[in-house]
């Protein structure tokens, strides 16, 4: 996804919604909203008619399945280029095409909790865990273990899904959950059930509803409840998705209920609610404008960490090897570059280099001469110098020597090499003495202490203790 903008797509039945947010903040009044009408389905007495002919039903079918595809292609197209979505961006799916569940499940970690809600999602799914991609976020942190939001999907919908995306030249980043960035919206506003007690909380999205169920802002149920056709129907889904929650997880009684809507709901829609809760709450009824933009709440949902993602790892993989092969064709388009190019320096370089050299002969010549008169004088001042400075000299060697040689300790001869060693040799009445004599040659800073060398001490006949002492000059000194 770009660096500075965050961008979401959202399917709403006949609708396609996208969100382009500046990354790193909340802000969303400079938020980038549009939405693309997707082609109706058919009507039913269209398909019911069709029924009777057999395979021309399939064929009527075939075809409403195919210009439904062909316009959600063609809508994604018109996303990318007025959302100008280069690198990728997030799509969010409506709870209809998904297979939900709210899990609590014990603490494990990362690996094995994958695992155990891959296991749990297989068990309700009406196909096999093969053909399932899978994907979860923990919702929250209990005592007794992690209780996390799942969902899953059969890959041969996602199959479909990802060739109308090639076509139409996205790339996705993550996969999510429209009814998630709702409810992320629906926070926003801050009112105060959603942190009071069991909220039940209704989303009305293009004909289908969904319904949450919260305690303390915090998800206990997630269920699509389809699109009903009369509202004693939803009413009965509400009731069911209860009774359900309560056999599950113990009593759940609503203190409050919010239907969010595009319109108020008619009155016989708001009894059926009524009803479906013992008669005990009044639905209250939020303007879904009053969320923002379909789509903002899959945005501003990209900047947490451990986000639900329904993308195949196989969508993953591929996309690496897909990568892999452009940077291999573009280091071979660079190798056969660079190739031409030594080829073509091979042929010029011989008279450049001659051409070159003969240059550098003439102004080395040129300086040839002067080079050598300064160096012979340079060589001239160094030896003056070097024979003018008396400080490492015999005498003032044997001078720091008879300042450090305690008293018990003789002298046998010392070797003088000028610039380079000292080397002292006598015996001692005590080795101590020796080990005194060798601290106070270190101490002096005038030898290099890495390289000075002691021999000895060892006993003669007389008793006595024999020594070498070989001290380097210092390499600055020479």
């Amino acid at each position: 996804m770009a660096e500075t903008e965050r961008t979401a797509l959202l399917i709403e039945r006949d609708w396609l919604h996208g969100v382009a947010l500046a990354a790193g903040g909340e802000d969303t009044s400079a938020a980038t909203a549009r939405s693309w009408p997707l082609a109706p389905a058919p009507a039913d007495g269209v398909k019911t008619a069709a029924a009777e002919s057999g395979e021309v039903a399939e064929t009527a079918e075939g075809k409403a399945e195919h210009d439904a595809a062909a316009a959600l292609t063609a809508a994604f197209r018109r996303a990318r280029a007025e959302l100008r979505i280069e690198d990728g961006c997030v799509l969010a799916l409506p709870t209809g095409d998904l297979i939900t569940r709210v899990l609590v499940l014990p603490p494990a970690d990362r690996e094995s909790l994958a695992a155990i809600v891959r296991l749990q999602m297989e068990k309700i799914a009406p196909c096999a865990g093969d053909e399932l991609s899978v994907g979860y976020e923990v919702v929250a942190q209990e005592e007794d273990g992690v209780r996390l939001f799942a969902a899953a999907m059969p890959r041969e919908r996602l199959d479909e899904l990802a060739c109308q995306l090639a076509d139409a030249g996205l790339r996705l980043t993550r996969i999510d959950a429209a009814l998630l960035g709702w409810w992320r919206q629906l926070h926003t506003l801050g009112l105060p059930p959603l942190t009071e007690g069991i909220t039940a909380v209704l989303f009305e999205q293009g004909g289908e509803w969904d319904l949450l169920l919260a305690e303390h802002g915090e998800l206990r149920l997630a269920r699509c409840l389809g699109m009903p056709a009369e509202p004693a129907d939803l009413g009965r889904e509400v009731t069911l998705s209860l009774l359900h929650y309560e056999m599950e997880a113990g009593t759940a009684r609503p203190q409050a209920m919010l239907v969010v809507a595009g319109t108020c709901p008619a009155s016989p829609w708001l009894e059926a609610l009524r009803t479906a809760v013992a008669g005990t709450l009044e639905p209250e009824w939020i303007d879904r404008a009053r969320l923002g933009a379909p789509g903002l709440g899959t945005a501003l949902r990209e900047g947490g960490p451990e986000r639900l993602d329904l993308v195949p790892q196989a969508w993953r993989s591929q996309e690496r090897d897909l990568r892999k092969r452009r940077r291999f064709m573009m280091g071979v388009a660079a190798a056969v570059g660079l190739w031409c190019g030594l080829a073509g320096l091979l042929f010029a370089a011989p008279k450049i280099v001659a051409m070159r050299t003969a240059a550098v002969a003439d102004r080395i010549a040129a300086g040839e001469a002067d080079y050598r008169a300064v160096s012979d004088v340079r060589q001239r001042v160094r030896l003056i110098r070097s024979y003018m400075d008396r400080s490492d000299s015999l005498l003032e060697v044997f001078r720091d020597v008879c300042i450090f040689m305690p008293e018990g300790l003789e002298l046998g001869s010392v070797t003088y090499r000028r610039g380079d060693t000292v080397k002292l040799a006598g015996d001692a009445a005590q080795p101590a003495l020796v080990y005194t004599l060798k601290d106070a040659i270190d101490a002096s800073g005038r030898f290099d202490n890495e390289r000075t060398r002691l021999s000895g001490p060892t006993r003669d006949a007389r008793m006595r203790f024999r020594f070498e002492i070989d001290a380097r000059f210092r390499e600055g000194d020479r």
